[in-house]
């Protein structure tokens, strides 16, 4: 019942630690990558009066232990990708760095989910605990976020005689990016100016477009199609700030990194005005975009509610609603879960242990509940 979701920095270092837990009664969060490594390169951030290391130890306790599910980085997706594995991209799964498949006595085969490297960094900077060359890796990493420059981009197309149409809003953004990404005749530019952006090595790209042209030069999307996501969502970048829709700033390319593991998450979470602006083209209709302003107010407003609460009253809500969120009028989370999951049907949590009594007055609470939301 609980919704796939992914948090920006801002979003995930804005929520308190209440806030977290209360996020986690109805997400699983996918830990991005580009969140870890923002994280570790607040370790070479100097701030008057707070030590770095400190910085970094608070984070690392909002995640609550270990943190959830760290997502394979897009690269090794690509790279996955090209070498013919398939990445789910149509139901907003999250893709786990750290999975092993087992066969089940019935023999079908099932996720084995552990811990991964990520993961134990995550307990032991939240103990204040760094290793050997944490520090170094964070200054790179700090150095790398700042020193993009939208015309690494640009000159790549242009070596490629690729002229970018006007933009004057973003509707023609939509519409200038998908007759781009539409051209036959582009087809080895993109897949070519796509295998430069995430980094392939020069040998796999050869090898990947050599593998294309032997599959007759279909379409990305059909050959790729998270290479083809990746290809619109640098694309729609390179265009708007081009004609000067988006603002180009040297940290970009974090921003737009978040942006690429959108299709595993049903909930995107960010205040960031690139990511408001670009989120809503790139997010299928199965998912959604939340400011964080509106997402954390609901939270909060929960908190406060749940608090006011007597035990017995959360008890039959825990019961009748489980991981469902109790409907509240105006609320975000109800407003998502109409969307994602339907009204409620009645279902919650079996394990709170209320007598017959009290299960049918939790039930006569929850559909008031109901109710009073519409």
């Amino acid at each position: 019942m609980q919704l796939n979701l992914i948090l920006d920095k801002s979003s995930f270092q804005g929520l308190t630690i209440a806030e977290h837990i209360e996020r986690d009664r109805y997400f699983l969060e996918n830990v991005t990558p580009v969140l870890l490594r923002e994280i570790l390169g607040d370790l070479s951030k100097e701030e008057p009066g707070r030590l770095a290391e400190d910085t970094v130890k608070g984070l690392a306790k909002k995640f609550g232990g270990s943190g959830g599910q760290v997502n394979v980085d897009y690269r090794d997706l690509c790279l996955a990708e090209l070498d013919g594995v398939r990445i789910p991209l149509a139901d907003g799964q999250i893709v786990p760095d750290h999975m092993t498949v087992v066969e089940q006595p019935d023999g079908s085969t099932a996720g084995w989910l552990e811990p991964g490297p990520w993961n134990y960094r995550i307990i032991q900077w939240a103990r204040r605990k760094f290793i050997d060359g944490e520090r170094l890796a964070a200054k790179r990493l700090r150095d790398e976020a700042r020193s993009f420059h939208i015309d690494s981009m640009l000159k790549r197309l242009r070596r490629n005689q690729v002229l970018l149409p006007k933009a004057r809003n973003f509707d023609d953004l939509r519409e200038v990016v998908g007759d781009l990404l539409d051209r036959r005749a582009l087809r080895p530019v993109w897949l070519s100016w796509v295998l430069e952006e995430v980094g392939v090595p020069a040998s796999v790209r050869d090898a990947a477009r050599h593998r294309w042209r032997a599959s007759g030069g279909p379409a990305l999307e059909s050959f790729a199609p998270y290479l083809a996501f990746c290809t619109k969502t640098f694309l729609l970048f390179a265009v708007g700030t081009h004609h000067g829709l988006l603002t180009a700033r040297p940290t970009n390319r974090v921003d737009i990194e978040y942006l690429l593991y959108l299709p595993f998450c049903e909930v995107f979470v960010s205040d960031d005005k690139l990511h408001r602006q670009l989120a809503p083209m790139l997010l299928r209709d199965h998912q959604s975009f939340v400011e964080h302003k509106e997402f954390r107010a609901d939270l909060t407003n929960r908190i406060a509610q749940r608090a006011a609460l007597g035990r017995d009253v959360v008890a039959r809500r825990s019961f009748a609603f489980g991981s469902y969120p109790w409907p509240v009028k105006g609320s975000v989370l109800t407003r998502l879960w109409l969307k994602h999951h339907g009204p409620w049907g009645g279902s919650g949590n079996r394990a709170v242990q209320l007598s017959e009594a009290e299960k049918a007055v939790a039930y006569a609470e929850a559909e008031d509940l109901v109710r009073a939301a519409e």
